[in-house]
């Protein structure tokens, strides 16, 4: 189930949050983290399981980034942490989010590469705790879908905040399952008003929660990618992923 908690439920989750707790290391400040998270789970968007709860996931407002994923001792290795993840991915893909980051445990990164994480960094103190920070690129069902962008900025037209930059592509928006996506059309090089094609690629930037499709009439590589619309992307550390086929 989804939502956010009642006070009944906040006390089941604290439970079980108590109970993952007891597995730290007595130099780690339980306390500190219990209060941490106790005081963000009550506005947090939480899925959990189980009556009483047996386990609990919670993010933070902006639905990105994963605070806290604890199932109870008794109920450890049966799957439930895997389906809540599926369950929390699943939902933010649904608004339109394409990317969940979070701050994992040493021990569990494993658990987390096994369900599609991947480490965007060192491990850092935090609390005492060694974690390593890691994200899940979402959206990936989009490779491959045909769809029709309505172009804003046709190839050659001058940027609206930077006046200096050209449009190297025609670039607008697509409408897919109510959320709306930014494209860029590659192949094309005359202006257009609107292309049917198929979602070749998806660039993730590391600013954004949002990701930008990049539509053609066939697969694209990543040099084709940055040779057309590099320019557009030239202010963000950006990730492809490609559409390779059936």
């Amino acid at each position: 189930m989804t939502g956010k908690l009642t006070e009944k439920q906040l006390e089941e989750a604290l439970a079980v949050l108590d109970d993952v707790l007891m597995d730290l290391p007595e130099t780690i400040s339980r306390d500190s983290i219990r209060s941490f998270l106790a005081a963000r789970l009550a506005e947090a968007k939480c899925w959990w399981t189980g009556s009483p709860m047996q386990g609990f996931a919670a993010a933070d407002e902006e639905r990105s980034h994963l605070l806290v994923l604890a199932v109870g001792r008794p109920w450890q290795h049966q799957g439930i942490g895997r389906s809540l993840l599926k369950d929390i991915c699943r939902d933010l893909e649904q608004e339109g989010i394409a990317r969940l980051t979070l701050n994992a445990l040493e021990s569990i990164v494993p658990f987390y590469r096994a369900a599609g994480f991947l480490e965007t960094g060192e491990a850092v103190e935090a609390s005492g705790l060694r974690v390593i920070p890691m994200e899940k690129l979402l959206l990936e069902d989009l490779l491959g879908i045909t769809v029709t962008v309505e172009v804003e900025h046709g190839a050659g037209s001058y940027h609206e905040l930077y006046p200096d930059l050209v449009y190297p592509v025609n670039t607008g928006s697509v409408c897919i399952n109510g959320q709306i996506h930014e494209a860029y059309i590659i192949g094309p090089k005359e202006p257009l008003d609107r292309f049917t094609g198929m979602v070749s690629a998806l660039i993730y930037r590391r600013s954004s929660d949002a990701v930008r499709l990049a539509v053609s009439q066939t697969p694209l590589t990543k040099e084709k990618i940055v040779s057309e619309a590099g320019a557009l992307e030239q202010y963000d550390d950006t990730v492809i992923r490609l559409y390779k086929g059936n």
